[in-house]
């Protein structure tokens, strides 16, 4: 089964790397990845499709 993860900052700013590496360590074998600010998930593209591709 292959495992999924998601990271997200809120800022370009930012950095993702820590996140990404976390996620590996964890297992994922894929990641999806955004900078997004805000607590919806309007605008939130990787992550609707990460939320599709596993309820499909």
């Amino acid at each position: 089964m292959t495992a999924y993860g998601y990271a997200r900052v809120s800022t370009i700013d930012q950095d993702l790397a820590i996140q990404q590496r976390a996620l590996r360590a964890a297992g994922c074998q894929i990641i999806r990845a955004e900078k997004a600010s805000g607590s919806r998930r309007d605008g939130r593209t990787e992550l609707a499709h990460l939320i599709h591709r596993v309820s499909a």
